[in-house]
């Protein structure tokens, strides 16, 4: 697992190992964290092109994905993206699996616990860079 924890219930944090939490910049690179925290596997670069970039040509949806990746190094979360020629993936704990696995387990308490808010709060902007 990578080195921090990810809150995506409520508004997007990284919680580090001595437990202090920072927001999620509202930017391109936090929403391709999140969306490949969420998926829990690997997605494959065409898929993530039209989920950041819906708007835009294929072309130009990839070569912004590409630009997002270059930059993605540059947050000490970015490193734990793990990236193939067709596809990428990110292991990290969430609280949204930790809800899951509460819900299935029947442990409603605990789940109601970990809910902060709705799922990825403020990251709907379709003005986001």
């Amino acid at each position: 697992m990578a080195p921090f924890r990810l809150q995506l219930l409520g508004p997007p944090a990284v919680v580090g190992h001595g437990g202090d939490a920072a927001a999620l910049p509202f930017e391109r690179r936090s929403q391709l964290v999140a969306l490949l925290a969420l998926k829990r596997s690997w997605v494959g670069r065409h898929e993530l092109a039209a989920m950041l970039w819906p708007e835009q040509p294929s072309r130009l949806a990839h070569a912004n994905l590409r630009k997002t990746l270059f930059r993605l190094p540059s947050v000490p979360w970015g490193a734990a993206v793990e990236v193939q020629e067709t596809a990428l993936r990110l292991a990290a704990d969430t609280d949204v699996a930790d809800f899951e696995a509460a819900l299935a387990a029947g442990r409603g308490a605990e789940a109601l616990a970990l809910r902060r808010g709705e799922l990825l709060a403020g990251f709907d902007d379709d003005a986001n860079e």
